[in-house]
């Protein structure tokens, strides 16, 4: 599972990155995505078009929830976006009452 925030400070190259992270994660087999934040949403319709199960969220509290429900043991969780975008947070919310 991936769980992919914004890349932050790309200027006018943002779009095409984040369309390019979408085709990889297509790529490299991921189950499933989740998405956080206006910018990735793009990320999370070029991994749909893809094959690839992907959500977006605009709210990261939202994402969390999702994740929770969706992860089960053995399950690997991979999750990353720029710094300003405190990926961190969904990581102790997921873990809340386990």
């Amino acid at each position: 599972i991936a769980v992919l925030g914004d890349m932050l400070e790309l200027g006018p190259l943002s779009d095409e990155h984040h369309r390019r992270v979408g085709e990889f994660v297509a790529a490299r087999g991921v189950d499933e995505l989740f998405c956080f934040g206006p910018e990735s949403r793009t990320i999370c319709l070029n991994a749909q078009s893809n094959g690839v199960t992907a959500r977006h969220f605009e709210d990261k509290s939202d994402l969390s929830r999702a994740l929770a429900r969706t992860i089960a043991a053995g399950d690997v969780i991979y999750i990353k976006g720029s710094r300003g975008m405190a990926m961190e947070t969904i990581i102790t919310e997921i873990f809340k009452g386990r």
